[in-house]
């Protein structure tokens, strides 16, 4: 037999990234599951790099205004308000009173209110004469803190809470894109136990629940054949984190709005399908306030995760959606 070095060498280089990817990898998560609290909110990415969040009309948006919300003496969050299309001009003052709908946009993982497709739909739906809130959650952009399950869910609050001491009587909706949508039925779940409610929720490519979505996500692909899947990541991701939409869902009652992109590669749309149907089920004759539309993308628009915003037709079923919330209030 012939020796060859660089065969040698890369079975060797081969053999050692098999033995970290399922020998390392796994024996590290499971003993340390908190490192899923970093995996699920990626807060440490807060590409795009070098922006100025205080200057966010250097973004390309226009109207907007940079500002901050304490919510506790060790926790203060960064946030833009976009105004309607209708009231900007010179004065460009935080009036949410103003009469206009009032979007409070929940975004995903990773990045700040700065990424790109953000930007592109507080644009749409500034046109569409909303005021727009984005916030940073703790850890994210120029936000104080580290992510939790239990702090977002404070700073949702608080930033609805922002919202509503400006603005009491001006319908009030809540976006929640990608990690967003659990975020925001948690705020909802939260809201509606203390009697309190908003006029209408949108959830955009949301996940039934994490465990189905991490089964799904392309971070999972070289793991799920193993036997001890399940028992590794998924058993070892419960004992940090607990988003469950479709669960928070059947704990409130407002109006919901389900868009969701065929050809979604983050999460998938089934979780999105999964979701609407136990939704239906759950609010299958039930009078008042609990509708329910479900819209999905085709797949040929190439729409993916993150740009529904795309759609000519988005701002027709947006406005179709509010005109229910306002009949079944």
């Amino acid at each position: 037999m012939f020796y060859v070095p660089w065969l040698t060498s890369a079975a060797k280089t081969f053999s050692a990234v098999l033995f970290v990817l399922y020998v390392v990898v796994p024996v590290l998560v499971k003993t340390n599951p908190w490192i899923f609290s970093k995996i699920l909110f990626l807060h440490f990415l807060k590409f795009p790099y070098f922006v100025d969040l205080k200057r966010p009309e250097k973004r390309g948006i226009k109207g907007c205004k940079n500002f901050y919300i304490k919510v506790n003496e060790k926790v203060t969050l960064g946030a833009w308000h976009t105004l309607p299309q209708q009231n900007r001009g010179d004065n460009q003052e935080l009036k949410l009173n103003s009469g206009h709908p009032i979007v409070l946009y929940l975004h995903g993982n990773a990045a700040t209110r700065a990424q790109p497709h953000r930007i592109e739909l507080y644009k749409v739906l500034s046109s569409m004469n909303f005021h727009v809130i984005a916030i940073d959650y703790r850890g994210f952009g120029d936000s104080s803190g580290t992510p939790t399950e239990e702090g977002v869910l404070e700073d949702t609050y608080k930033a609805y809470r922002w919202i509503r001491d400006r603005s009491d009587k001006v319908p009030l909706y809540i976006w929640g894109h990608s990690l967003g949508s659990a975020i925001s039925t948690n705020l909802l779940k939260h809201l509606n136990k203390k009697g309190e409610r908003v006029d209408g929720l949108i959830l955009e490519s949301p996940f039934n629940n994490l465990w189905d979505a991490s089964r799904r996500h392309p971070m999972s692909l070289p793991f799920r054949f193993l036997p001890w899947f399940e028992w590794v990541f998924i058993d070892s991701m419960k004992k940090v984190v607990d988003y469950c939409t479709e669960d928070n869902i059947m704990e409130i009652d407002e109006p919901l709005l389900i868009l969701h992109a065929a050809d979604d590669h983050i999460i998938p749309v089934q979780c999105g399908r999964e979701l609407h149907t136990k939704v239906e089920q759950y609010r299958k004759g039930k009078v008042g306030r609990s509708y329910t539309m479900y819209k999905e993308f085709d797949r040929h628009l190439g729409y993916r995760h993150c740009d529904i915003y795309k759609d000519p037709e988005l701002p027709t079923i947006i406005r179709s959606f509010m005109e229910m919330c306002v009949e079944k209030k």
